[in-house]
């Protein structure tokens, strides 16, 4: 294909090579490409439970080693908060009154911005004439502006107290569970630009706290864009004929978190957190799976310490432990394969919290199966799975567990040295997704969850969690649940 010159500049500018720009291309030309699920992972089957001593030891194991590996936390936060309030932006824009809209409305003041929303109207007791104004207060910029903040920026407790935003809730579990030696917590944010004087004010307006907080972000790299095709997968050119590009989604973070220096990280979403009386139970099972992380990682060092193996016996109890500890079923075929075997080892581990799913959206354990013949613990979203398939919907209906995103990773290997996180992704893991530009339908090409095929190469291992621990708020009305109130 011939770029033109303002294509080519369009290329240069994000750092995105002509290679790169052709291999996605063949994406578009080669469509989805589902994942070949093969079962759910439940629990004795790809889902471990730990009995309340198994848990305290490895409370205890963390407690007593993770600080000195300086943990970090890394938490996504650029989302916007529009899909929050998108019942009331349809009542704003066509005045749909809809049964959230009654329950927010007989609720409103439960929320931890209530008495902030409150000086938007001088009614007291607001009719349904009176919402149009109240929730424009609420949502635009001459307001409070929440309807355009990220979700980062939104208080999520209260309101008895001072409102506390997803930020506020991080940095306490940050000094929960994630300190080093010297009582110095490590929190890292990936943020969108035009959110970061916000951030930074914010964090800022907190004052004390009784740790020191070392704080960083980054931004989504513009070199993990795609570029937008129409529906004959011919490149969308815009009016100064450069290429137009999109963000690759979520999945793009993985180079964020790449650059992270430090060897135990904690994962969780921006959105799933809980107020101060909730802090105590998720700093106790962060402190598990961090625990179960340094237990395998150990386990790891131990044998790659007796390599090379030379003996069939070693061979098998070596293949034997990688799948009942680091979620790979490997066929008979290849449990001899020495160098392989090696190889799987020196992976990246990540240890993920899964919740019984009680009827959430999105994605969940499952077995996988490769390219090689290895089935693997996988975390996979709707998007990557042919739901049309009879065969893929009677797997999912069997599944029992959900992913809240409740990660600790161990990104060094056993000499110290950190992986190149990139070299253990799956670059098949993607999905083709239809869009607008200017009323015009275009394809869009994404890489789903980070934990998806971000992570597709990394030793796993899941963990059941109680369900008390994941408390997202993905709607307002989700903040007048008990798990938000308390």
């Amino acid at each position: 294909m011939d770029l033109s010159l303002a294509a080519i500049a369009s290329l240069e500018a994000r750092g995105i090579s002509r290679e790169a720009l052709y291999a996605q291309l063949d994406q578009f030309e080669q469509g989805t490409q589902y994942a070949r699920i093969v079962a759910p992972a439940q629990i004795g089957d790809g889902i471990q439970k730990f009995s309340s001593s198994k848990a305290q030891r490895l409370v205890d194991l963390f407690e007593s080693t993770g600080p000195g590996m300086a943990p970090e936390k890394f938490v996504p936060a650029s989302g916007a908060a529009t899909r929050m309030f998108q019942f009331m932006h349809r009542f704003v824009q066509d005045g749909t009154w809809t049964p959230e809209m009654e329950q927010l409305a007989l609720r409103w003041r439960e929320l931890p911005f209530s008495k902030e929303w409150a000086k938007g109207s001088p009614a007291r007791q607001l009719q349904k004439q009176d919402w149009r104004s109240f929730a424009l207060y609420l949502l635009e910029a001459d307001g409070l502006n929440y309807g355009y903040l990220p979700k980062a920026l939104i208080p999520f407790h209260g309101p008895n107290t001072r409102p506390r935003t997803p930020i506020m809730e991080q940095i306490a579990e940050t000094g929960a569970y994630a300190l080093d030696e010297t009582n110095t917590g490590r929190l890292h944010f990936t943020i969108s630009p035009e959110h970061l004087t916000a951030f930074q004010n914010h964090i800022q307006s907190m004052g004390q706290r009784p740790f020191h907080l070392n704080w960083s972000y980054s931004f989504q790299q513009a070199s993990t864009d795609t570029v937008a095709v129409d529906t004959h997968n011919h490149v969308v050119i815009d009016s100064n004929g450069g290429l137009v590009f999109r963000p690759g989604g979520h999945g793009s973070l993985i180079h964020n978190l790449n650059q992270l220096k430090q060897p135990l990280i904690f994962i969780k979403n921006i959105d799933n957190v809980g107020p101060p009386s909730a802090l105590p139970l998720i700093a106790y099972h962060k402190k598990v799976l961090a625990g179960y992380a340094l237990e395998l990682h150990e386990g790891i060092t131990n044998c790659l310490r007796d390599a090379p193996w030379d003996n069939p016996q070693k061979l098998r109890d070596t293949s034997q432990w990688i799948h009942d500890h680091l979620g790979l079923k490997i066929p008979k075929s290849l449990e001899h394969d020495a160098e392989r075997l090696e190889r799987w080892l020196r992976r990246p581990l990540r240890v993920c919290g899964m919740v019984r799913n009680e009827g959430q959206p999105g994605g969940g354990p499952f077995w996988v199966q490769g390219d090689d013949g290895c089935e693997s613990l996988q975390i996979v979203e709707m998007s990557q799975i042919n739901l049309k398939d009879p065969e893929m919907a009677g797997i999912i209906s069997q599944a029992t567990h959900f992913n809240p995103v409740d990660i600790v990773c161990m990104t060094h290997g056993p000499d110290g040295q950190p992986y190149n996180l990139i070299d253990f992704t799956d670059p098949n893991a993607y999905f083709i997704s239809e869009k607008s530009i200017q009323g015009k339908p275009i394809k869009a090409l994404e890489w789903p969850g980070l934990w998806n095929g971000g992570m597709a190469n990394w030793n796993t291992a899941f963990i059941e969690v109680p369900l008390d621990v994941f408390r997202p708020v993905k709607t307002i009305l989700d903040l007048l649940h008990p798990n938000h109130l308390t």
